[in-house]
């Protein structure tokens, strides 16, 4: 990694007001290559033993590296070497053990057999809190939004320092990128294009779960694919039968001519080796997943179809919070996921969309009402399609101004004081 960009992202912490966290004394525990707590970590710059909590976070990847029933000598010794000791977490009111999975999902009932394996050790387990990328009502799971916190840090950024990104990350991405390097920022936010576009939906897929190929398979079978920039890397790498085999535990159904078609490749793969990751000149490291969005896809669409991570939670991954800033889009998601988009201050696009897909709880109604809605578009005229852009341009304005100013430390905050209550 370039130095001037290590040293840039080892500063990210800089938007943060430490004085607003004075509450809070974080420690960590096992091994952690996160930048986002340990490098120069926040809450090292004030005298801690004024803080009313203390969150000792336990870095989760050694708990669940394998299944829980195989693990359980093993995970005996990490609890003793890494967790507190339980009396404390018994005499020690401001003491709370964090188990850091913010990465991945995480079901309430996944956590159970490590909270009775913590009480068989003699653990105060109201003491116990998740953090994880999904959301859902039960306390001990505190949902983070870890890809919108990270990506609200780059653009609150200044132009100049932005620039750095376009230099590590994206100038093999947006290579029609022609100006500064500092003026980088401008030109990705830049809704200026009015013209009308060739495609109707910007779609992406790398992985493909079930939900994911199910729509791939509507979309060709209803004819759709002539309105769609599309690809479907099978980033994975999965076999044909392993694929079938995932769309037939979805829904049961089959589509061997969908099979027939993978793996899908947009333009942006032409120069990429077989893992769709490094770039076969040796400069750029890059996936369209972890950059900017591929400016010149979001330029020949109107709308983008959103196949997140998963479906049946609410959670939002990596593409919301880029497709906000450029396109309006529908969300192929679990119930509620656009509830949580729009909780952050961010807007949606009910005037393009029939939203209410968001509120059907079965994963299959709301699958087949999201392929509908996304048919009806498609059967717009070239002007009716023309005109809901425009008149959306004003709610992604708003997203891309809404980004650049978010409040970090209300966010992080948020969380906290989820952690402790």
């Amino acid at each position: 990694m370039d130095k001037e960009f290590s040293d840039f992202i080892f500063r990210q912490n800089k938007f943060l007001d430490y004085d607003k966290f004075q509450d809070f004394n974080v420690s960590l525990h096992g091994y952690f290559q996160d930048p986002d707590w340990s490098s120069n970590h926040m809450y090292s710059e004030y005298d801690t033993s004024r803080s009313k909590h203390h969150l000792w976070v336990v870095q989760s990847s050694e708990i669940f590296i394998t299944p829980f029933e195989e693990n359980i000598p093993y995970l005996k010794k990490y609890i003793t070497d890494v967790f507190p000791p339980p009396d404390d977490t018994w005499n020690d009111e401001s003491l709370w053990v964090v188990i850091d999975r913010k990465t991945e999902a995480l079901a309430y009932p996944f956590p159970i057999p490590l909270l009775d394996l913590l009480m068989e050790m003699g653990y105060n387990t109201n003491q116990v809190k998740f953090l994880c990328s999904s959301y859902e009502k039960e306390k001990t799971l505190v949902g983070f939004t870890l890809e919108l916190y990270a990506r609200a840090q780059y653009f609150r950024l200044s132009d100049e320092e932005f620039s750095l990104i376009y230099k590590e990350k994206d100038m093999a991405i947006n290579h029609e990128y022609e100006g500064e390097p500092k003026n980088y920022k401008k030109w990705l936010l830049n809704l200026d294009n009015v013209e009308p576009r060739p495609y109707t939906f910007l779609n992406y897929n790398g992985t493909l779960p079930g939900h994911k190929l199910k729509l791939l398979s509507e979309i060709y079978s209803r004819n759709l694919e002539k309105y769609f920039l599309l690809s479907a890397t099978n980033r994975n790498g999965d076999d044909i039968e392993t694929l079938k085999e995932v769309l037939n535990e979805y829904d049961g159904t089959d589509d061997p001519k969908l099979f027939d078609k993978l793996p899908i490749y947009l333009d942006v793969t032409k120069d990429m080796d077989s893992n769709l990751c490094t770039f076969k000149h040796g400069v750029y490291h890059s996936e369209i997943g972890n950059s900017n969005p591929k400016k010149l896809h979001y330029d020949k669409s109107y709308f983008s179809v959103i196949s997140e991570t998963s479906h049946n939670c609410k959670r939002l991954v990596g593409d919301p919070w880029k497709c906000m800033i450029l396109h309006p889009f529908i969300l192929n998601a679990g119930a509620g996921s656009l509830e949580l988009f729009k909780s952050f201050g961010f807007k949606s696009f009910p005037n393009v969309f029939d939203e209410s897909y968001d509120d059907i709880i079965d994963n299959n109604t709301r699958h087949k009402f999201i392929v509908n809605e996304v048919e009806r578009i498609c059967l717009l005229s070239e002007e009716e399609k023309h005109k809901l852009y425009l008149d959306s341009i004003p709610i992604l304005k708003h997203n891309q101004s809404h980004l650049c100013n978010f409040d970090l430390n209300k966010f992080l905050l948020d969380i906290f004081n989820q952690v402790v209550s």
